[in-house]
Formats: C-alpha cells, structure tokens, sequence
C-alpha cells in the first residue's frame, strides 16, 4: 500500500534538500507555489505541456523506425478480428484480446490506414505520461514545492514513456497504462477525511486527473 500514501518524513526531507538553488529555478519554484487559483492554470499548462511533448515524441519517432515483425503482428490479427474471426476460436491467439480489440476497432472504423494507429500510439502516451504525474503528485503532495517536484520527475517520460521508445500498438504499453490509471483510482479511494469530516489536501489534488 505504500504507493497510494505520502511518503515518509526522512524521505520528505532528503528530496528537498536535493533541490538545486540557482535563481531561474528558485522563480519556477514560486510559480509552482503560487495561489490556489493561479495554480489551476498552471496544472493545465503543465498537463499540456507534458501531453503535447510526449505525443510528439511518438509521431516523430514512427516518422523515423518501424519494427515491422511486432507491428505486422499486432495488426494481422487485428485485421482478422476486424473481419470477424474470433481469436482462440479461429486461430491460435496465446494473448489477452484488449489490445488487439482495440486496434481492430480502429480498423473498422477508419480503414487500413497506419497513421491511426500512430495517432492511438500518441493519445496513449500521452495518457501515461499524465497518470504518472499525477500519480507521483499525489505521493509528494505534503512536501514543499510538490507540484514542481512531480513535474521534473515526469519529465524524462516524454522521452522515455511507454510507446516513446517501441512507438507502435503492443499489449505491454497498454497494459501499463491500465495500471497507472488503477493507482491513481486507488489513490483517489484511500483517501480519507480528517476529524473535520474534510477530506485531506493532499488527497484533493487525485480528485481527477487536473486536480
């Protein structure tokens, strides 16, 4: 359960003594603690921001590669799923469907194209990236400047994110996704009311995925 509480006090206080304390950085800082409501706006900017870099980053990595024995395995049996085969009945199928339903659907809708495929690859990552932020937001939410240490530790999955590396449709990075949104549901439902009957700050910023 130690995902889906704050993190110790020791740990609270080694992560903000390792915070650099240049200028430019100590300005970012202030912004990240300013009021409630300026800090709404910036939530969106920063979600944004983060969603905007990573759905590029896997556009620009399948204008580039193209692993096409994993790829053309994903979407042959999509493709035979969208015709109406039904796997483990019509054709050996040793995986769980979703993904493959999925893409299928996308197929059905849209026709043979690639690049909705390429589009689905980007939305998901983009997803990622954002129920980790959100994620780590809510582990760190009751030491200083949480919101801009949760920023810079998502940061390297705009690179490093769950389809920014393999940038096509595969069963792995979707699952993976599935899992940060359960953490993040479990975050919300642990969170329980102090004496006041309110319900914690801390826990306010999992209330949805923007706070």
């Amino acid at each position: 359960m130690r995902l889906l509480q704050p993190l110790p006090h020791g740990v609270k206080l080694s992560l903000v003594a390792a915070w650099p304390r240049s200028e430019p950085f100590l300005y970012f800082l202030t912004l990240m603690g300013a009021p409630d409501q300026f800090r709404k706006w910036l939530d969106w900017l920063v979600a944004l921001s983060l969603a905007v870099a990573s759905a590029g980053v896997v556009i620009w990595q399948n204008a580039r590669l193209a692993v096409l024995w994993d790829l053309s395995y994903i979407l042959e049996n999509s493709y035979r799923i969208s015709l109406g085969d039904v796997p483990y009945r019509d054709f050996p199928f040793p995986y769980a469907p979703l993904t493959f339903l999925t893409q299928a659907a996308l197929i059905k809708l849209s026709g043979r194209q690639f690049f909705h495929h390429v589009i689905y690859c980007a939305v998901v990552e983009a997803l990622g990236t954002l129920l980790t932020w959100r994620v780590i937001s809510n582990l760190l939410c009751d030491i200083p400047h949480a919101r801009a240490l949760a920023l810079v530790l998502t940061l390297p999955l705009t690179i490093l994110g769950v389809y920014a590396v393999f940038p096509h449709p595969f069963y792995d990075p979707d699952c993976t996704v599935a899992i940060l949104a359960c953490l993040l549901l479990l975050q919300h439902w642990y969170r329980k009311p102090n004496s006041s009957g309110d319900a914690n700050p801390c826990g306010n910023m999992s209330h949805s995925l923007l706070g």
